[in-house]
């Protein structure tokens, strides 16, 4: 089909736009450290990288992984997510087709008394990276919000949005590979995605892509 109005793009971040794992993985490894240090006690074991969408791999007790949560929020970890490659550019290249309307789609708000440090830490990461939107909505139940299609990465949300009839590309993750959906590796597949079945004039020839 061809656009002739704007086009709705339903943003997920954490671990589409942003490195919200390696973030998170770094900083509770290195938090661990220097707790350790501060009171004498060798370097803790080094937590893997995560495979698991509930870090079951580390083997914490019970709220212990909310607590990490809390300390990467009140320290101000996601203002200091890298992004996913080539993100922030693919983006851009989309906004500025004028075609493509971008609204970030994301539940990071689930921990009460954390509301106004998580949206403020998102709105400067976003304007840090240069990332156009159009508008933001903090949502659990994604398949409530109406987009064209979505990008999205948790196995919840993809079985959501999928049962709704919603079109969606799920970033490839190892702990999404259970549910049935199409799926992109990089940004350059998801825009190649997204002009092959829109046909939104995206000039795939440019350096980078």
């Amino acid at each position: 089909m061809s656009v002739d109005r704007r086009f709705v793009l339903g943003l997920d971040l954490d671990d589409v736009t942003a490195q919200f794992r390696g973030g998170f993985w770094r900083f509770v490894n290195m938090s661990r450290a220097l707790d350790a240090a501060e009171v004498g006690q060798p370097d803790p074991e080094v937590y893997p990288y995560p495979q698991t969408w509930d870090f079951s791999e580390w083997s914490l007790a019970d709220g212990e992984l909310d607590g990490w949560f809390e300390r990467f929020i009140a320290e101000g970890g996601y203002r200091l997510l890298p992004p996913m490659p080539g993100a922030p550019e693919a983006l851009r290249r989309l906004s500025n087709t004028k075609k493509v309307r971008i609204v970030v789609v994301t539940h990071r708000l689930f921990r009460t008394g954390f509301h106004a440090d998580v949206a403020g830490q998102t709105l400067y990461w976003l304007d840090r990276h240069q990332i156009p939107y159009w508008d933001i909505n903090f949502l659990r139940d994604k398949d409530r919000f109406d987009a064209d299609v979505f990008l999205e990465d948790a196995p919840h949300n993809l079985r959501a949005l999928v049962a709704a009839g919603r079109e969606v590309i799920a970033f490839d993750q190892p702990y999404n590979q259970s549910v049935d959906v199409d799926r992109a590796v990089s940004w350059n597949e998801i825009l190649a995605k997204l002009d092959d079945r829109w046909h939104l004039g995206l000039d795939l020839s440019l350096p980078g892509f």
